[in-house]
């Protein structure tokens, strides 16, 4: 789990710029639902050249609802915006996604900016939203990427970046520290699903803010930039196929915020392999996420059948999409929609099935999606999810199973035994589980 710093009280959308202006901090769990048992140093900043972290106060429960104020950055003008910056230690602003001591400390939080006027008492509008900034070295062009994510202060729960996100985030960018010897088969099969240079088709469920196809759209930008300049072609019947994509989905109340997501960290799209095609004159960045409406209890939107290159899907991926145990069978019924849908049909045997051999367990590998998931225990509850997706993709007859494993974890602020599944809550570490098809050797 994590800690998050965030504002009870936002600041104004507009301040003095000789009065202090006031707000109310708080520490608390994804769904600030749970507030932070542990005293912390809150330090205060803005971001100007010259502002230093000062101590603001020391965050205890007792002391939750407490109003505070700060001075305006000192020689603030008229009609100039600045971001107030709160955290839990004077170093960094930045939450390093590929640290290892993630989420040892509550995450820092950006407001969006203040606009300083001679004429603020006019206005007493209260900011609606925030940012955060995560950060991590990529892998091939050693540059580092700053991704900014924006929350509404609202209860909305999809405007809101959760635990799984961040921690399935971490896990990803971290997958590429490790070599292939490091691993198992599995988790290199994921590997490729994510970062080979031939074209990929990704789609994301329940994305929420969007954290997590903005982690995979960077970094599948950077290993393209930094091997060839440009993707590994496919060809299929005759023609070049350069073209993957990634849809990030989730229901129309979430599209706008994470539309403005994307929208803010496209510089870690750009990089040459941008195509030029008669159909798409403009240049086309085929690892930008694109933000689309997937709802579990519709049909399938068009786009799932209609994917780039091949039509086949590399990977499903999502994170804490077991909140709501109600939505279970809608979200099941969707997952194996997409897994039928996007396998791959030139690698199908004569009864269509799409196998490989698999090394393992006298099995085969389907050529069907990988399933990724990142998954935080709130209730003993949600982990139905993994059986009843077991249980729908099991066909006795064609010897075909769903097979799920457990491949890490990213335990942040944790101090619960990830063994003991009854310790419940959104105390626990951020699981990652990987689901793949598999067929066993059946004898007639």
């Amino acid at each position: 789990m994590f800690w998050y710093v965030s504002f009870l009280r936002p600041p104004p959308t507009h301040a003095s710029l000789s009065s202090p202006l006031s707000f109310t901090p708080q520490i608390a769990n994804d769904l600030r639902t749970d507030l932070c048992d542990v005293e912390h140093d809150i330090f205060y900043s803005w971001n100007t050249p010259h502002s230093q972290p000062l101590k603001l106060t020391t965050w205890r429960q007792s002391n939750a609802y407490k109003e505070l104020s700060v001075p305006p950055p000192s020689g603030v003008r008229d009609g100039q915006s600045y971001r107030l910056i709160l955290t839990t230690t004077p170093i960094t602003p930045y939450i390093n996604l590929a640290g290892s001591e993630l989420g040892a400390l509550p995450f820092p939080v950006f407001s969006v900016p203040i606009l300083f006027t001679k004429n603020a008492s006019k206005s007493k509008n209260k900011q609606e939203r925030i940012e955060r900034v995560y950060r991590f070295t990529l892998p091939i062009t050693k540059t580092l990427a700053s991704i900014k994510i924006t929350e509404q202060t609202s209860f909305d729960l999809d405007k809101k970046i959760w635990d799984s996100g961040i921690g399935l985030s971490s896990w990803i960018v971290k997958l590429l520290e490790a070599t292939n010897d490091d691993e198992d088969t599995l988790v290199n099969r994921l590997r490729e699903s994510l970062l080979s240079t031939n074209p990929r088709n990704i789609i994301e469920l329940g994305a929420g803010t969007g954290i997590v196809a903005i982690t995979i759209g960077a970094l599948r930008a950077d290993l393209l930039s930094g091997y060839s300049m440009k993707p590994t072609p496919t060809v299929i019947e005759g023609e070049t196929v350069t073209e993957g994509a990634i849809y990030t989905t989730d229901l129309p109340s979430a599209i706008p915020l994470l539309e403005h997501n994307i929208s803010i960290n496209t510089h870690l799209f750009n990089s040459p392999t941008a195509l030029e095609t008669q159909n798409h004159p403009t240049r086309i960045q085929p690892h930008t996420p694109i933000p689309s409406v997937l709802d579990w209890d519709s049909p399938l939107p068009e786009f799932a059948s209609s994917l780039p290159g091949r039509g086949n899907l590399d990977l499903i991926v999502m994170a804490d999409v077991t909140y709501n145990t109600s939505s279970f069978p809608s979200l099941v019924r969707t997952i194996k929609d997409l897994v039928q849908i996007g396998s791959d049909p030139s690698s199908s045997n004569d009864n269509g099935d799409n196998i490989q051999k698999d090394e393992n367990e006298n099995q085969h590998r389907s050529n069907s999606p990988l399933i990724l998931i990142g998954y935080k225990q709130r209730d003993l509850a949600e982990r139905e999810l993994f059986h009843m997706l077991q249980q729908e993709f099991t066909d006795e007859r064609r010897g075909v199973k769903l097979r799920l494993s457990k491949v890490g974890e990213v335990r942040g602020a944790s101090n619960l035994d990830p063994s003991c599944e009854e310790q419940g809550e959104g105390w626990g570490p951020v699981e990652v589980w990987i689901g793949e098809v598999v067929k066993k050797n059946v004898s007639v």
